[in-house]
């Protein structure tokens, strides 16, 4: 990052220079009409801004508008100057000396006659003024005499005013526990229907971990609080509910402990906003917050603190080998809420843990941190330390990474930008919404205009390394789930019909494509129903209907894998700890114990 501190010897009291910071230019020193360019970095907009941070700029850079933020920062050399502003959709910074404060001595003017006798010394004027100095010193010193009093009306002994006297020490412990009785009667927590220990309870963060950490010893992934709502979980892909409701009084109580001021700020302007919670030190949880029509509604996604190992997600060894590549575009697919964060976590751990590189990863927001092995791991928050996936991304080209690892391809900026980095020497990883390998590739490629889209697949083919999908599936007799994966390695063929427009054809190459490392979703399915890991009736949506798909066959039809598991029947009694856990925590009755 650029020197400022180092620069900064060039702005002494009295010069003219001053150094310039434009997003998407070079960083310049201008000294009138002369300007020199100082590298051949261009800067966008986050570095700008923290180069500003880093030199006594403050949050209101946060908020920063087309009205400039002004303040005065230290230098070598002397005071410095900061300007930042918005001009049009640049920040802009300039660092200039600061202005000397005016001195109150003049220098010496020549006198005329007259103002030589008018400062000859009359000794006369001297002593007057000097008594009148004295007069008002002792005037303004006295003490102001007390005001008259004025005769007092008859009052009513109930408005009187009294001193109340101290009270005895018998009595003193009385009073304080009077005085402390309205702080115990004022909400300490948030509850359901107000029901609440009239004792108090845990504060906000406390509970709401409480409640997250019981959901997940239940095998919950999601918690549900909606304003006037029963409290709800997702346990094994289906939604429960519980009997206790969700006051709006309470959850606003919730958000006031939880929310970070940008939060806020976001949820204010734009109706909803998302971040990170950590839950302790072994549960994590994304949080989403949205304004809907009956009042708040809080959503938490739990996740665990650290990243998973590939044979626990139980993928193949070959996983582990295809990521060892130095360049090309993985991606991680399937529906919502099949694992693909963890994924993705996962597979970046494994290049931490055996490759020196340098892994910057952007995700909105940062569920699973990782921490910094053999490899250096720089995660970037969306919202926080960018303010979006391409600004992200931009940034990270320019910090020498090894390996990029992307939260979501969400846009056609973000696959613009992850296809480039993927051909200049760089690895992606990343995650789509797509319900296969075969839609994903396909919706990477339609994502852009139709005149582009021939030197995409070009690009696609020449960089496609793998293609992971995955869907979360209830192992039987248990709330946990386990993943079946497809996963389709980057191959000549597969490039070919990539290249051709022939994506149409995935499904057949992956049928007769074992050899090439290539593994069904069916398959999975099935050899996870053979061992008895799941039943039968869940394995059954994702099987292919014709019986001749049990053998490998040269052409067969697609899988329908658009269909789902159907929902299982509540089990009343692996909830019952979760629900007696609720009840403990917002269903006391009150009154005194």
């Amino acid at each position: 990052m650029l020197d400022l501190k180092a620069l900064f010897r060039e702005l002494h009291p009295g010069s003219t220079k001053k150094i310039e910071l434009t997003s998407g230019r070079r960083p310049r020193l201008v000294d009138g009409n002369q300007v020199k360019n100082l590298g051949d970095e261009i800067l966008n907009d986050e570095e700008v801004l923290d180069l500003c941070r880093a030199h006594g700029g403050g949050k209101e850079l946060d908020e920063l508008d087309d009205k400039p933020i002004r303040w005065v920062t230290p230098g070598p050399k002397g005071q410095v100057s900061v300007t930042v502003a918005m001009k049009g959709r640049e920040v802009a910074a300039t660092f200039a000396p600061a202005p000397e404060p005016r001195r109150s001595t003049r220098p010496p003017r020549r006198q005329t006659a007259s103002a030589m006798r008018r400062a000859e010394p009359d000794t006369h004027r001297t002593e007057h003024r000097r008594a009148i100095t004295a007069a008002e010193r002792r005037r303004v010193s006295a003490k102001p005499p007390p005001p008259a009093e004025r005769p007092r009306s008859p009052t009513p002994a109930a408005t009187k005013r009294r001193t109340i006297p101290a009270q005895p020490a018998a009595r003193a412990p009385q009073q304080a526990q009077q005085a402390q009785q309205p702080q115990q009667a004022r909400p300490a927590e948030p509850a359901f229907e107000q029901k609440r220990d009239a004792r108090g309870g845990p504060a906000p963060v406390n509970w709401i971990r409480e409640l997250c950490e019981s959901a997940a010893r239940q095998g919950a992934s999601d918690v549900h609080l909606t304003t006037g709502m029963p409290l709800a979980v997702r346990i094994a892909g289906e939604l429960r509910e519980a009997k206790n409701r969700v006051g709006a009084t309470d959850l606003e109580n919730t958000l006031k402990a939880i929310l970070t001021p940008q939060a806020r700020a976001e949820l204010e302007r734009n109706g909803g906003t998302c971040f990170a919670l950590a839950l302790g030190s072994n549960l994590r949880a994304r949080v989403n917050v949205t304004q809907t029509h009956a009042g708040l509604k809080l959503a938490l996604r739990l996740v665990k603190p650290e990243p998973a190992s590939l044979a626990d997600l139980g993928l193949p060894a070959a996983v582990a080998q295809i990521i060892e590549q130095p360049q090309g575009l993985c991606l991680v697919v399937g529906p919502a809420g099949q694992g693909k964060t963890t994924t993705l976590a996962s597979l970046v751990d494994q290049v931490n843990q055996t490759r020196a590189a340098h892994i910057v990863v952007v995700e909105d927001p940062i569920e699973i941190p990782i921490t910094s092995k053999k490899a250096v791991v720089s995660q970037r928050e969306v919202g926080t330390d960018a303010s979006s996936f391409h600004r992200a991304l931009e940034g990270a080209l320019r910090q020498d990474p090894d390996v990029i690892a992307i939260g979501e391809l969400r846009d056609i900026e973000t696959v613009r930008m992850a296809l480039a980095a993927s051909e200049t020497g760089h690895l992606v990883i990343g995650t789509m919404n797509a319900p296969d390998a075969r839609r994903a590739i396909e919706r990477i490629i339609e994502v852009f205009p139709t005149g582009e889209q021939p030197q995409v697949r070009t690009t696609l083919a020449g960089g496609l390394r793998l293609v992971i999908g995955q869907r979360l599936l209830r192992k039987e007799g248990t709330s946990e789930r386990v993943a079946a994966v497809e996963i389709l390695p980057g191959s000549v063929a597969l490039w070919n019909l990539i290249r051709e427009d022939k994506t149409f054809q995935i499904p057949s190459l992956m049928q007769r494509g074992k050899a090439l490392g290539i593994v069904r979703l069916e398959d999975s399915v099935r050899e996870l129903r053979d061992n008895g890991v799941i039943s039968k009736a869940d394995a059954e949506p994702f099987l292919t209907k014709n019986i001749a798909a049990e053998a490998p066959v040269l052409e067969a039809p697609a899988p329908d894998r658009g269909a789902q598991p159907e929902p299982l029947p509540a089990d009343d009694s692996a909830l019952g700890a979760l629900w007696n856990r609720a009840g403990a925590i917002f269903g006391r009755k009150g009154g005194p114990q």
